[in-house]
């Protein structure tokens, strides 16, 4: 992952935080990289190799331009 903000959802300043966690790519997207995103998403909290999983949001960010609409 290339950064993480956490937020508060609940008014309640005691309330835990919760994870955005970001993905930038330069180009040449695959498959793969929206699956290894969504699998750190989706992990459990108490993943020792996964400290930001279960994360709230999850970000894809691609500086490649767009295909052309067909």
């Amino acid at each position: 992952m290339d950064g993480k903000v956490f937020f508060r959802d609940h008014p309640d300043a005691k309330a835990k935080p919760q994870v955005i966690l970001f993905s930038v790519k330069g180009g040449n997207l695959k498959l793969d990289d929206v699956r290894a995103l969504d699998s750190v998403v989706k992990a459990p909290g108490d993943a020792p190799a996964s400290p930001l999983a279960n994360a709230a949001i999850g970000v894809l960010l691609s500086i490649e331009e767009p295909t052309a609409k067909r």
